[in-house]
């Protein structure tokens, strides 16, 4: 165990050291994933097409599939960043089949999250990060957004905030990404074009299945497995940054800007090990399939710093903590500043109480 926080080369050089080279190559066999994905997905439009099902036959359809949505996002997320096929064209090909239930284009999810938030972590530059007093005032379009997010003056807002977050930030990214001024997507060779031709085109597929199955059905098919995916998404999304201080920019350290909540077995392997995200940020190539080694080293070797906690924990302080900063290491409400503030470094105290 060691009681200091070495720097991310060092201690990514220690990691890599200590594990076996297998452990930092691609796993090109994961892409047959996509397969049994893809098949539950058309036999489940197949069921409610032929089948006079009830609502409750309908509805467990529905939590199937939105778990297969989830899966799938997840799964494409790993194509994205390279850890299951070498060819860039062959993975953003096969991003369309983990992205396309929640309407994000592939090329829109490299410039967003592989880019902008793993190059920018919990900085005014990562589109994930939450707002501070500046950017709450600036931007009109933050100040709508953050009423809706959870915190503890808005429980009722923040649960139905898990249903439909990931989508519409998708399209809040794509369609007003130039309405923040620190985003600087120009940077990354961001096309809104293309990324709105494969909105367009998920639109065009979705419309179709809509048209075949008939309204009611396709609530049961489309849009309620659609909810229950970004409820899983965020369930992990929005509690492995969000209650950590914001950084400088060029200050991307991953055991100070994320967490690795702890969740159960079969939840880590239904969502292809994405409760490894402190692990998942120091070496966003590896495969999900060898992340648990890096974990099981931060345990042995960063016990101080690197934080696990339960994903209970995780929601009680995003619950229970306020939304915006005012400083980089105190959260506050923006329209009471006299009000509740609460230090972000007892945030991560209240993170780390469950090991």
């Amino acid at each position: 165990m060691d009681d200091t926080m070495p720097d991310i080369a060092t201690l990514r050089r220690r990691i890599m050291a200590d594990l076996p080279a297998d452990a930092f190559r691609n796993v090109p066999s994961k892409a047959l994933l996509f397969i049994p994905l893809g098949a539950i997905v058309l036999g489940a439009v197949w069921i409610a097409g032929s089948r006079d099902l009830p609502w409750y036959g309908l509805l467990a359809l529905s939590v199937v599939l939105g778990q297969v949505y989830a899966t799938s996002a997840f799964l494409a997320h790993e194509v994205l960043h390279g850890s299951v096929v070498k060819s860039r064209a062959l993975a953003n090909f096969l991003g369309y089949f983990g992205l396309y239930p929640f309407l994000v284009s592939p090329h829109l999810w490299r410039v967003w999250h592989v880019r902008a938030h793993h190059g920018n972590t919990n900085s005014s530059r990562d589109p994930d990060v939450i707002v501070n007093l500046d950017e709450y005032r600036e931007t009109f379009l933050a100040r709508i957004w953050t009423r809706f997010i959870p915190c503890s003056r808005q429980r009722i807002a923040g649960t139905f905030f898990f249903l439909y977050w990931f989508t519409l930030h998708g399209q809040n990214i794509l369609w007003f990404n130039r309405h923040y001024k620190h985003w600087n997507f120009s940077d990354y060779g961001f096309r809104r074009f293309r990324a709105s031709m494969d909105t367009l085109g998920y639109l065009l597929f979705w419309g179709g299945i809509w048209y075949i199955l008939g309204t009611y059905n396709s609530l049961f098919i489309i849009l309620i497995p659609m909810m229950i995916g970004n409820a899983i998404l965020l369930a992990f999304i929005a509690t492995e940054h969000t209650c950590l201080p914001r950084f400088p920019v060029g200050e991307n350290h991953p055991l100070k800007n994320s967490v690795s909540a702890r969740v159960p077995a079969l939840v880590d392997k239904l969502n292809l090990n994405f409760s490894n995200h402190v692990e998942h940020h120091l070496f966003p190539t590896m495969n999900y399939s060898k992340t648990p080694l890096v974990r099981q080293w931060l345990r042995n070797n960063m016990s101080p710093h690197y934080l696990e906690p339960s994903l209970a924990t995780c929601f009680r302080v995003l619950f229970s903590s306020p939304r915006v900063y005012c400083e980089n290491d105190c959260l506050c409400y923006p329209d009471d500043l006299d009000g509740s503030k609460m230090k972000a470094d007892l945030l991560r105290v209240q993170l780390s109480e469950i090991r």
